[in-house]
């Protein structure tokens, strides 16, 4: 007899499976890209701080600024784009 591809699978414990194979494809493109953009703070902050010589304290307060510029200015960017 052919397995219905319609019909709800389960797992081990008896849990419905509900995510496809592309939902945990989509999943991990998006781990991916937030552990590179995790990556890449922490590399700012080995080099501004151990490489230039600048305190911790100053390097986070830049950072923070520069994210909070950046949310400002991506929402600007986007409705002139969409206008």
């Amino acid at each position: 007899m052919a397995k219905d591809k319609n019909a709800p699978r389960y797992d081990k414990q008896g849990a419905r499976r509900v995510m496809r194979k592309r939902d945990y494809l989509a999943d991990f493109g998006g781990q991916l890209a937030l552990g590179l953009m995790a990556n890449l703070v922490g590399q700012l902050n080995y080099f501004y701080t151990d490489k230039v010589g600048l305190a911790v304290g100053s390097v986070g307060i830049v950072l923070a600024i520069s994210k909070v510029i950046d949310a400002f200015s991506d929402v600007i960017a986007g409705n002139f784009i969409d206008h």
